[in-house]
Formats: structure tokens, sequence, C-alpha cells
């Protein structure tokens, strides 16, 4: 006859306890990554999109790539490189009413502070930009909003453009009708002050004058008609061109 000892019982207990536990961590475990591989065994709901899309990336990225070989051949080809056509694209700067250019309303004659911003500020980074890109053309292109003139003035722009362009006129005598007249003046008057500063025309700098009239919006769009005032479409635009 034996006798056991109710300590030993007790710690077989706590074993067997310890044991049931671990299996049933173990079954949790395994039955999670069996789970788990069923679920990355199936495609996504939405992986057929996904897969288009990665294969559209792939599309874009090798036209791009393709394009970019193509154009380094057509360059080498004319015998140019990447620089050639970066310094071939024209810096601008854009002088806006709504930053401080400001003409008087159906006016091309320049204000004092207008001026006085074009030559402390804007013609030293013209300056710089013809040094850099030895530019050889500034375009003065100015451009207006949709309003119509209104004011009754007869236009003088046959008899005096040619005078104020040629340095034999004020722009204070320039008047207009329309807005592509009123753009072609405030364009001349801000190029005559260009090619009246040493800074430019000591670089043989050939400065012109366009006029856009109300057509092309800030974002270079063409306008479908946008009728009314609006001080960020009154601007003048200064490109500087290497050629």
């Amino acid at each position: 006859m034996s006798f056991s000892n109710g300590n030993s019982d007790d710690a077989d207990h706590e074993r067997l306890l310890g044991l049931d536990q671990l299996y049933f961590l173990v079954a949790i475990l395994f039955v999670t990554t069996v789970v788990l591989g069923v679920l990355f065994s199936q495609k996504h709901p939405n992986q057929a999109e996904y897969d288009q899309v990665v294969a559209d990336k792939k599309v874009a990225e090798d036209a791009k790539k393709a394009l970019e070989e193509r154009h380094a051949a057509l360059l080498k080809q004319v015998g140019l490189t990447e620089k050639d056509v970066k310094l071939k694209q024209p810096s601008i700067l854009v002088l806006s009413e709504s930053e401080g250019f400001t003409f008087a309303s159906g006016h091309a004659e320049i204000p004092a502070v207008f001026e006085r911003a074009l030559r402390g500020k804007i013609i030293p980074s013209l300056a710089a930009m013809v040094t850099a890109k030895s530019a050889k053309v500034i375009e003065v292109v100015g451009h207006t909003d949709e309003a119509p003139l209104h004011g009754g003035r007869g236009s003088t722009l046959d008899r005096d453009l040619l005078k104020v362009v040629n340095g034999r006129g004020s722009a204070s005598t320039l008047a207009a009708i329309d807005n592509t007249g009123l753009a072609m003046a405030r364009a001349t008057a801000v190029a005559k002050v260009l090619r009246s500063d040493p800074r430019l025309s000591n670089r043989g700098v050939i400065v012109r004058a366009y006029s856009a009239g109300q057509t092309v919006l800030p974002s270079g769009t063409i306008s479908p008609g946008f009728p009314g005032s609006n001080p960020a479409r009154r601007r003048v635009e200064l490109r500087v061109r290497s050629e």
C-alpha cells in the first residue's frame, strides 16, 4: 500500500494545468496561422485594380524613359545639350497691379512709385538674368482684364506710339480706346524705362513691346470670357530670352 503526498499531487495538478494552457496557446497559434495563410493566399477584392494601376505606372515610366532618351538623342543630333535648351527658355518676371505695379485707370504713364520699383528692384533682377542667360532680348508684354474702357478719348497710338518706342516722346501722350491698345501702350511705357537704363542698354539688349490685351489669363491659358475688373489680370510680363 502506498500513500501519496499531498504536495506532490498539487504539483502534478499544476503541471497538468500548465500543459493544458500551453496546448491551448499552441492551438490558437496554429489556427491563427492557418487563417492568415488562407487570407494571404486569396487576392484582395481590389487586387485587379491595383494590378492595373501598377501596370499603367510601368507603362508611363517606360514611355517617359523612352521620351527622355529620344530627347537626348535629338539634342545630340543637333549639337545641343540640356543646358542649352534651358537657356533658350525665357525667364519671366510679372509686374502685377495686384502686387503694386499700378497704372492710373485707362492710362499708360508710369507713376513715380512704379518707376522707382522698376529701377530699384526689377532692372537689377533683369540684368542678372541677362548675364546668366547671355540674353539678347527682353520682351515686354502688356495684359489687361476685360473691363471695357470708358472716357471717350480718341486713340493716339497711330500718331505717337513709334515716337515713344524710339525715345522721342512721352508715354503720357499715349491714349487707347480699347484694352488691346491700352496693353500695348503700357508695355511700351515700361519698355522705354528699360531701354533708358544703362544696366541693360550697355549690355546691348533689345527691348521689344507687345500687347496680349485681355486674351491671356495669368495661368497662360486663353480667357473664355470673364467680364469685369480683375487687378491680377492687369499686368506686364517681362520675358528674358537668349535669342
